[in-house]
């Protein structure tokens, strides 16, 4: 929202013609993904693992940063120094927003969660 008003109808048409690559990326690296949110102030996504050769949630979180053609602040572009810059979610699932000029300059970003693999989960135990 920009002064109590949600973002031009732009915005949400720029999120609708990245998910289709997006989401072809993330099944590559062994993902779905899911919206969870109108596209309207921002882009939702949740990252499921969904084939046991699932990469790690750093190398999925570049992956779309590069598709997207966005930076994750206080990182540099390579895959090893990708941090998240909110966190672990509930679940155990890691948060990362990626940042972008929007349509008219407005700016937009991803919200990106992505949920643990077993055996992210198995070496917690």
């Amino acid at each position: 929202m920009r002064d109590g008003k949600a973002l031009p109808a732009a915005v949400t048409s720029f999120y609708v013609n990245l998910l289709g690559p997006i989401r072809a990326r993330a099944v590559e690296l062994g993902y779905e993904i899911a919206v969870h949110g109108s596209l309207r102030n921002d882009m939702d996504l949740v990252a499921i693992p969904w084939e046991e050769n699932a990469v790690a949630a750093e190398e999925l979180a570049d992956a779309i940063r590069v598709v997207s053609g966005g930076f994750i602040p206080n990182t540099m572009s390579s895959p090893a120094e990708v941090l998240d810059t909110k966190g672990c979610t509930y679940h155990g699932g890691r948060q990362w927003l990626i940042h972008f000029g929007g349509p008219a300059a407005v700016p937009a970003f991803i919200d990106l969660i992505v949920m643990p693999r077993r055996c992210d989960w198995e070496a917690r135990r």
